[in-house]
């Protein structure tokens, strides 16, 4: 394993431990959908990312490729739309 390879699993299972830590706050301790579910959402985002990039490293077919890129993309589009709503929750609704 190179030292890139160790830094986008590092990234990914640091942010997927995020987003399942503010996943159960959200659920099970404040008991609705709020920022918190949100902000998990932005993080299993970012985790997707890191995996994505992750697997584009290693040697697939050209099917392999298009797969892992767009699940790279699926991530960064979870991760910006949760986020902007995880903004939108605590700027202009103020819960």
């Amino acid at each position: 394993m190179t030292l890139q390879q160790g830094f986008y699993i590092a990234i990914a299972s640091a942010l997927l431990t995020i987003a399942i830590y503010h996943f159960f706050l959200g659920i099970f301790i404040h008991r609705r959908i709020d920022r918190h579910f949100y902000f998990s959402l932005s993080t299993f985002g970012g985790c997707l990312y890191a995996l994505g990039a992750f697997l584009l490293i290693l040697p697939f077919s050209q099917l392999g490729y298009l797969v892992c890129y767009r699940l790279r993309m699926y991530g960064l589009l979870l991760c910006i739309a949760a986020w902007f709503y995880c903004m939108y929750d605590i700027y202009f609704k103020g819960s």
